[in-house]
């Protein structure tokens, strides 16, 4: 079968090539953890999305704009669409617009329960190490945000890249939150896209198997120098308090 080279360069001027079967989807321009290697998952959501997706809660309508998803009220639950990846590492990428939805994520689980998830509102994006127990004794821990608004009723591309215990969350190709927890360390077995609330819309989810690009140790302790961790919780800004009417 005919295959073709991509040569990219990545920030650090690291060039990787990788074989790809004709046709595939090509991988992001640039990475920071992982070298693409071979697609694993892609689907355009021009359909409603069959096997082996599975929609387990919400609801599902196919638009000329993309997969409208939105949680139902009945369910008492986000909306949960999850497909099987048995993969450790990988490299994540899809479209995205907030259409009413309050929130919406990628989550990533293991055999153990949940494992990891980006985390996007209005108000910015952020790392989880989740809860494999339901908060009993592995508690969940926010481990990097951005707190930069992102902008309803528009386009934008997450890109989502896992090695080992690594997490890397990259918003319209800005690095936006990194996290690092031991319990992430494992093969994941599903991912999935949650939604809370009215809708979100998704299109052009790819997933690429990969490898750690040699350089990583070094990209980490650039990105850390450059932004420490912020573990505080997305909130909206505090309400100004009124002034003092004057007596």
């Amino acid at each position: 079968m005919l295959k073709y080279v991509l040569l990219f360069i990545t920030a650090s001027g690291f060039v990787s090539n990788q074989f790809l079967q004709a046709g595939d989807p090509v991988p992001p321009q640039q990475t920071w953890l992982i070298a693409p290697q071979k697609v694993l998952l892609d689907n355009s959501f021009e359909t409603t999305p069959a096997a082996p997706w599975k929609m387990l809660k919400g609801e599902y309508k196919t638009t000329n704009d993309g997969l409208l998803v939105k949680e139902l009220v009945a369910d008492k639950h986000g909306a949960v669409m999850r497909v099987p990846v048995n993969q450790a590492d990988f490299v994540a990428q899809y479209s995205f617009k907030l259409a009413g939805g309050k929130s919406t994520t990628f989550s990533i689980n293991d055999k153990a329960g949940h494992n990891s998830r980006v985390f996007v509102s209005k108000l910015g994006l952020q790392v989880r190490k989740d809860s494999h127990d339901h908060n009993n004794k592995d508690l969940p821990a926010n481990l990097d945000k951005s707190a930069e608004p992102i902008s309803e009723n528009e386009w934008h591309t997450l890109q989502v890249e896992v090695n080992g215990g690594d997490i890397l969350a990259v918003l319209d190709g800005k690095v936006m939150a990194f996290g690092e927890h031991e319990s992430i360390k494992v093969e994941k077995s599903d991912i999935g896209l949650t939604v809370s609330g009215e809708g979100v819309y998704f299109k052009d989810f790819t997933v690429w198997t990969g490898t750690a690009k040699p350089d990583w140790t070094k990209v980490k302790a650039e990105l850390r120098a450059k932004k420490p961790a912020d573990t505080a919780p997305l909130s909206p800004p505090a309400a100004k308090k009124p002034a003092a009417k004057k007596t």
